[in-house]
Protein backbone atom coordinates (compact mmCIF):
# COMPACT_ATOMS: atom_id res chain seq x y z
CA UNK A 1 0.00 0.00 0.00
CA UNK A 2 1.50 3.04 -1.21
CA UNK A 3 -0.24 6.54 0.49
CA UNK A 4 1.39 9.77 -0.47
CA UNK A 5 0.23 13.26 0.82
CA UNK A 6 0.66 16.30 -1.35
CA UNK A 7 0.52 19.02 0.91
CA UNK A 8 1.43 22.75 0.76
CA UNK A 9 5.09 23.83 2.26
CA UNK A 10 4.89 24.87 5.70
CA UNK A 11 5.24 23.08 9.40
CA UNK A 12 2.27 25.01 10.44
CA UNK A 13 -0.23 23.42 8.34
CA UNK A 14 -2.84 22.22 10.71
CA UNK A 15 -4.56 20.08 7.74
CA UNK A 16 -1.51 17.97 7.32
CA UNK A 17 -0.39 17.38 10.88
CA UNK A 18 -4.00 16.00 11.97
CA UNK A 19 -3.55 13.81 8.65
CA UNK A 20 0.01 12.39 10.11
CA UNK A 21 -1.21 12.29 13.45
CA UNK A 22 -3.85 9.83 12.40
CA UNK A 23 -2.10 7.79 9.85
CA UNK A 24 0.95 7.52 13.39
CA UNK A 25 -1.74 6.18 15.34
CA UNK A 26 -3.34 3.87 12.48
CA UNK A 27 0.05 2.58 11.62
CA UNK A 28 -0.77 3.37 8.38
CA UNK A 29 2.57 4.46 6.02
CA UNK A 30 1.95 8.13 4.72
CA UNK A 31 4.92 9.52 2.56
CA UNK A 32 4.30 13.49 2.95
CA UNK A 33 5.35 15.31 -0.45
CA UNK A 34 6.02 19.21 0.22
CA UNK A 35 4.04 21.49 -2.38
CA UNK A 36 4.72 25.22 -3.34
CA UNK A 37 1.54 27.06 -3.64
CA UNK A 38 0.83 28.19 -7.37
CA UNK A 39 2.93 25.04 -8.78
CA UNK A 40 1.90 21.78 -8.55
CA UNK A 41 -2.14 22.45 -7.52
CA UNK A 42 -2.37 24.66 -10.25
CA UNK A 43 -1.42 22.09 -13.49
CA UNK A 44 -4.00 20.42 -14.99
CA UNK A 45 -2.90 16.91 -14.00
CA UNK A 46 -3.17 17.71 -10.16
CA UNK A 47 -6.45 19.57 -10.80
CA UNK A 48 -7.86 16.12 -13.17
CA UNK A 49 -6.52 13.76 -10.37
CA UNK A 50 -6.00 14.89 -7.00
CA UNK A 51 -8.19 18.34 -6.20
CA UNK A 52 -10.38 20.02 -8.89
CA UNK A 53 -10.30 23.26 -7.18
CA UNK A 54 -6.43 22.86 -7.25
CA UNK A 55 -5.86 22.93 -3.12
CA UNK A 56 -4.52 21.04 -0.19
CA UNK A 57 -3.91 18.34 0.97
CA UNK A 58 -4.33 15.74 -1.10
CA UNK A 59 -4.20 11.92 -0.40
CA UNK A 60 -2.66 9.79 -3.69
CA UNK A 61 -3.44 6.27 -2.92
CA UNK A 62 -2.66 3.52 -5.78
CA UNK A 63 -6.52 3.09 -6.70
CA UNK A 64 -6.81 7.08 -7.07
CA UNK A 65 -6.70 10.54 -4.96
CA UNK A 66 -8.65 12.01 -1.87
CA UNK A 67 -8.85 15.54 -1.34
CA UNK A 68 -10.48 17.58 1.97
CA UNK A 69 -8.54 16.82 4.62
CA UNK A 70 -11.71 15.28 6.60
CA UNK A 71 -12.52 13.07 3.83
CA UNK A 72 -8.77 11.99 3.98
CA UNK A 73 -9.15 11.50 7.35
CA UNK A 74 -11.93 9.17 6.99
CA UNK A 75 -9.66 7.16 4.79
CA UNK A 76 -6.60 6.54 6.92
CA UNK A 77 -9.18 5.74 9.89
CA UNK A 78 -10.93 2.98 7.43
CA UNK A 79 -6.98 1.72 7.32
CA UNK A 80 -6.29 1.68 10.60
CA UNK A 81 -3.25 -1.34 11.36
CA UNK A 82 -3.32 -0.51 15.17
CA UNK A 83 -6.40 -1.84 16.41
CA UNK A 84 -7.67 1.43 18.23
CA UNK A 85 -10.85 1.37 15.72
CA UNK A 86 -10.29 5.23 14.99
CA UNK A 87 -13.78 5.56 12.81
CA UNK A 88 -15.36 3.80 15.94
CA UNK A 89 -16.70 0.30 17.03
CA UNK A 90 -20.23 0.03 15.38
CA UNK A 91 -22.30 1.57 12.53
CA UNK A 92 -23.62 4.29 15.05
CA UNK A 93 -20.49 5.45 16.35
CA UNK A 94 -19.02 5.69 12.94
CA UNK A 95 -21.72 8.00 12.42
CA UNK A 96 -20.89 9.85 15.42
CA UNK A 97 -17.16 10.34 14.39
CA UNK A 98 -18.98 11.62 11.26
CA UNK A 99 -20.99 14.28 12.91
CA UNK A 100 -18.06 15.62 14.65
CA UNK A 101 -15.88 15.77 11.50
CA UNK A 102 -18.72 18.07 10.20
CA UNK A 103 -19.07 19.80 13.41
CA UNK A 104 -14.74 20.67 13.11
CA UNK A 105 -15.17 22.25 10.10
CA UNK A 106 -18.77 23.59 10.27
CA UNK A 107 -18.97 24.83 13.86
CA UNK A 108 -15.59 25.66 15.31
CA UNK A 109 -14.14 26.07 11.59
CA UNK A 110 -16.38 28.84 10.95
CA UNK A 111 -16.67 30.31 14.16
CA UNK A 112 -12.31 31.25 13.87
CA UNK A 113 -12.50 32.14 10.25
CA UNK A 114 -12.63 36.22 11.33
CA UNK A 115 -9.62 35.34 13.41
CA UNK A 116 -7.56 34.15 10.35
CA UNK A 117 -8.22 36.87 8.32
CA UNK A 118 -7.28 39.28 10.81
CA UNK A 119 -4.13 37.19 11.62
CA UNK A 120 -2.92 36.98 7.85
CA UNK A 121 -5.37 39.71 5.78
CA UNK A 122 -5.68 41.75 8.47
CA UNK A 123 -9.14 42.47 8.44
CA UNK A 124 -10.89 43.74 11.10
CA UNK A 125 -12.81 41.02 13.58
CA UNK A 126 -16.70 41.53 13.66
CA UNK A 127 -17.82 42.55 17.13
CA UNK A 128 -20.04 39.59 17.22
CA UNK A 129 -17.47 37.21 16.58
CA UNK A 130 -16.66 35.80 19.83
CA UNK A 131 -20.90 35.12 20.22
CA UNK A 132 -20.19 32.42 17.65
CA UNK A 133 -16.88 30.91 19.43
CA UNK A 134 -18.56 30.74 22.68
CA UNK A 135 -21.70 29.02 21.11
CA UNK A 136 -19.70 26.33 19.22
CA UNK A 137 -17.69 25.98 22.22
CA UNK A 138 -20.22 25.64 24.79
CA UNK A 139 -21.88 22.89 22.55
CA UNK A 140 -18.79 21.01 22.76
CA UNK A 141 -18.12 21.73 26.46
CA UNK A 142 -22.07 20.06 26.80
CA UNK A 143 -20.96 17.14 25.22
CA UNK A 144 -17.81 16.32 27.32
CA UNK A 145 -19.16 16.88 30.63
CA UNK A 146 -20.24 13.91 31.26
CA UNK A 147 -17.93 11.95 28.35
CA UNK A 148 -13.87 11.30 27.77
CA UNK A 149 -13.90 11.10 24.13
CA UNK A 150 -16.18 12.70 21.77
CA UNK A 151 -17.26 9.08 20.32
CA UNK A 152 -17.00 5.68 22.68
CA UNK A 153 -14.53 5.47 24.90
CA UNK A 154 -11.66 5.32 22.98
CA UNK A 155 -9.79 8.34 20.79
CA UNK A 156 -11.08 8.47 17.00
CA UNK A 157 -10.33 10.86 14.27
CA UNK A 158 -13.26 12.72 15.18
CA UNK A 159 -11.38 13.92 18.48
CA UNK A 160 -8.00 14.38 16.05
CA UNK A 161 -9.82 16.79 14.09
CA UNK A 162 -12.27 18.70 17.15
CA UNK A 163 -8.34 18.93 18.79
CA UNK A 164 -6.28 20.54 15.56
CA UNK A 165 -9.51 22.56 15.25
CA UNK A 166 -9.34 24.06 18.96
CA UNK A 167 -5.64 24.90 18.15
CA UNK A 168 -7.18 27.50 15.83
CA UNK A 169 -9.04 29.19 18.45
CA UNK A 170 -5.87 29.08 21.20
CA UNK A 171 -3.64 30.55 18.57
CA UNK A 172 -5.26 32.96 16.03
CA UNK A 173 -7.46 34.61 18.87
CA UNK A 174 -4.71 36.76 20.20
CA UNK A 175 -6.97 38.65 22.91
CA UNK A 176 -9.11 35.81 24.26
CA UNK A 177 -7.55 32.61 23.41
CA UNK A 178 -6.02 31.94 26.72
CA UNK A 179 -9.63 32.53 28.30
CA UNK A 180 -10.88 30.57 26.53
CA UNK A 181 -8.53 27.46 27.76
CA UNK A 182 -10.07 28.40 30.89
CA UNK A 183 -14.04 28.53 30.68
CA UNK A 184 -13.86 25.71 28.45
CA UNK A 185 -12.10 23.36 30.76
CA UNK A 186 -13.77 20.03 29.16
CA UNK A 187 -13.01 20.99 26.27
CA UNK A 188 -9.44 21.83 26.38
CA UNK A 189 -9.02 18.51 28.46
CA UNK A 190 -9.97 16.78 24.88
CA UNK A 191 -7.09 18.90 23.44
CA UNK A 192 -4.82 18.22 26.04
CA UNK A 193 -5.55 14.48 25.62
CA UNK A 194 -4.42 14.64 21.97
CA UNK A 195 -1.93 16.96 21.83
CA UNK A 196 -0.21 15.19 24.58
CA UNK A 197 0.07 11.79 23.22
CA UNK A 198 3.31 10.55 22.14
CA UNK A 199 2.72 10.07 18.32
CA UNK A 200 1.22 13.81 18.59
CA UNK A 201 4.75 15.14 19.88
CA UNK A 202 6.77 12.85 17.51
CA UNK A 203 4.53 14.23 14.69
CA UNK A 204 4.55 18.20 15.66
CA UNK A 205 8.54 17.80 15.88
CA UNK A 206 9.13 16.06 13.13
CA UNK A 207 7.43 18.62 10.72
CA UNK A 208 9.30 21.52 12.76
CA UNK A 209 5.65 23.29 14.45
CA UNK A 210 6.38 26.35 16.39
CA UNK A 211 4.36 27.00 19.52
CA UNK A 212 1.98 29.63 20.87
CA UNK A 213 0.37 32.16 19.68
CA UNK A 214 0.72 32.84 15.57
CA UNK A 215 2.11 36.25 15.00
CA UNK A 216 0.78 38.77 12.46
CA UNK A 217 1.83 37.60 9.21
CA UNK A 218 0.57 38.65 5.50
CA UNK A 219 -0.09 35.80 3.40
CA UNK A 220 -1.55 34.65 0.24
CA UNK A 221 -5.28 33.46 1.01
CA UNK A 222 -3.85 29.68 -0.16
CA UNK A 223 -0.95 30.11 2.38
CA UNK A 224 -2.96 31.37 5.54
CA UNK A 225 -5.36 28.01 5.55
CA UNK A 226 -1.98 26.01 7.10
CA UNK A 227 -1.48 28.49 9.56
CA UNK A 228 -1.72 26.29 13.25
CA UNK A 229 -0.07 23.72 15.11
CA UNK A 230 0.89 22.89 19.24
CA UNK A 231 1.71 25.19 21.32
CA UNK A 232 5.59 26.39 21.93
CA UNK A 233 6.82 27.27 25.04
CA UNK A 234 7.65 30.77 25.29
CA UNK A 235 10.99 30.76 26.57
CA UNK A 236 12.11 28.37 23.65
CA UNK A 237 10.52 30.45 21.36
CA UNK A 238 13.93 32.77 20.11
CA UNK A 239 16.09 28.95 20.63
CA UNK A 240 13.63 27.29 18.66
CA UNK A 241 12.83 29.64 15.67
CA UNK A 242 16.27 30.98 15.51
CA UNK A 243 16.03 34.44 16.03
CA UNK A 244 14.47 36.72 18.79
CA UNK A 245 16.77 39.54 21.25
CA UNK A 246 19.15 36.61 21.25
CA UNK A 247 19.76 37.04 17.72
CA UNK A 248 20.78 40.57 18.80
CA UNK A 249 23.11 40.57 21.07
CA UNK A 250 26.74 39.63 21.11
CA UNK A 251 27.75 35.62 21.26
CA UNK A 252 28.65 34.10 24.08
CA UNK A 253 30.60 31.50 25.22
CA UNK A 254 28.70 28.39 24.36
CA UNK A 255 27.07 26.66 26.63
CA UNK A 256 24.42 23.57 26.81
CA UNK A 257 21.20 24.42 27.14
CA UNK A 258 18.80 21.76 28.47
CA UNK A 259 16.12 21.20 25.23
CA UNK A 260 13.00 22.40 26.49
CA UNK A 261 9.58 20.18 26.34
CA UNK A 262 6.82 21.14 24.18
CA UNK A 263 4.41 19.74 26.62
CA UNK A 264 5.30 22.37 29.61
CA UNK A 265 3.31 25.31 27.94
CA UNK A 266 0.29 23.48 27.14
CA UNK A 267 -3.00 24.39 28.31
CA UNK A 268 -3.76 23.06 31.80
CA UNK A 269 -5.92 20.27 31.87
CA UNK A 270 -8.71 20.22 34.38
CA UNK A 271 -9.21 15.68 34.27
CA UNK A 272 -9.37 14.71 37.43
CA UNK A 273 -8.37 10.84 37.38
CA UNK A 274 -10.31 9.76 40.66
CA UNK A 275 -13.40 11.28 39.22
CA UNK A 276 -12.73 9.85 35.89
CA UNK A 277 -12.65 6.00 37.56
CA UNK A 278 -15.57 7.09 39.78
Amino acid sequence: MSLTLWSGVSPENARTQKILVAAALANVPVTLKPCEYGRENETAEYCRNCSPCGRYPALQTEEGCVFESNAILRHIARLDRSGRFLYGRTPLEGSQVDMWLDFATAELGEAVAPFVMQTFYGEPVPADAMDRVHEALQALETWLETRTFLVGERMTVADIAVAFALQWHYRLNRAEGEALTRRYRDAYRLYNTVMQQRKTVEVLQSQGATFGPVKEERKGRDAAAPAKAEKKPKAAAAAADGDGDAAGEEEEAPREKKKPNPLDELPPSPFVLDAFKR
